[in-house]
């Protein structure tokens, strides 16, 4: 089982488990921000058997140690509406500038509005097939679709 945060692999616990020191905290310090003395404690706080067990001594450490180590933990963390140049990978898209992802659901809303927005346009058209004043100022004259029956 591997750990992950925001859909970034992790190696597996079992090799964090028996990684070098540095070569743990490295892998470790993407997921705490780099915050350096949580990352330290946790790298001595080896094994964690589990991903469960690793997040687990990871809020008992944080719980725990000195405030100003909390301090630094949270400072750690990219200020919310942080410049996207400024945060790692994981906040990056946890903050939501990760662009395909936002293109893509900005597409496909545009797509919903201009279904509606047809949808509307034909329901508001009278008999002629051109849009009546009246039907602009709310209501059509007439029921047009099961749609507008509803309403």
């Amino acid at each position: 089982m591997s750990a992950s945060a925001q859909g970034v692999e992790m190696p597996p616990v079992e090799e964090l488990d028996r990684l070098e020191a540095d070569q743990c905290a490295g892998a470790l310090a993407p997921l705490f921000e780099g915050a350096p003395r949580l990352v330290a404690r946790l790298v001595a706080a080896r094994p964690f058997g589990s991903s469960e067990g690793l997040f687990a001594q990871a809020r008992e450490i944080a719980r725990w140690m000195p405030e100003d180590e909390q301090i630094e933990l949270v400072d750690a963390h990219p200020r919310l509406g942080a410049p996207p140049g400024s945060v790692s990978a994981f906040s990056y898209r946890e903050q939501g500038f990760d662009r395909d992802a936002a293109d893509v659901a900005a597409e496909d809303e545009r797509r919903q509005i201009g279904s509606e927005l047809t949808r509307l346009t034909r329901c508001t058209r009278g008999a002629s097939g051109s849009a009546s004043a009246s039907s602009w100022r709310g209501a059509p004259a007439r029921t047009c679709c099961k749609s507008c029956a509803r309403r």
